[in-house]
């Protein structure tokens, strides 16, 4: 009897190893610095400008992080740096391939009026979407809307052959980039 019972037992042993269960793999880690640039569209005094800007980013905490970006606009000749911050508050990037944030940043403008050079203080309040197309790959996509409110002086053209000068204070920026990490 006890040899039935080792001869049984001995039969079943395997069994289950022999099942494969499917491997998951854990999720990849939230990457702490991301380092990137973005092709802008400006928008100021009733016409578009584009763009080109480049920043660096770390992650506080899965939900804030603190960046330094650097831009141009081309046909205006603005140069603008700024101290980013933003706040994540929809989807998660490594488990469903995407983060929504507020964009909020301190910035100074350098721009040329009337030749003479000025540089402003400005505020910027935004919102956008970082995105991952492919998902084993080390990069992110960005899509970005901004205002931007200069403090101080204008932002102005002057049209010789009408005498009008047309002054603002806003800056608005779209903005699709791609970032490493």
């Amino acid at each position: 009897m006890l040899t039935v019972g080792l001869l049984l037992s001995a039969s079943f042993a395997g069994y289950f190893l022999d099942e494969t269960t499917p491997r998951v793999e854990p999720p990849r880690e939230l990457p702490s610095w991301i380092f990137g640039g973005s092709f802008d569209i400006g928008f100021y005094l009733n016409a578009l400008d584009v763009g080109a800007s480049a920043a660096g980013e770390y992650r506080l905490l899965p939900k804030h992080s603190l960046g330094l970006a650097a831009g141009v606009q081309f046909g205006g000749e603005l140069l603008d740096v700024a101290l980013d911050y933003r706040f994540f508050f929809g989807g998660t990037m490594m488990e469903v391939g995407y983060d929504d944030f507020i964009h909020l940043a301190v910035a100074g403008m350098y721009f040329e009026k009337f030749d003479e050079s000025y540089f402003v203080p400005t505020i910027s309040v935004g919102y956008g979407r970082d995105f991952m197309p492919l998902r084993k790959a080390d990069l992110l996509c960005r899509m970005e809307i901004k205002i931007s409110y200069l403090i101080g002086e204008t932002i102005a053209d002057f049209d010789e052959g009408k005498l009008i000068a047309r002054e603002t204070h806003m800056v608005t920026n779209f903005s699709v980039g791609v970032f490493l990490f």
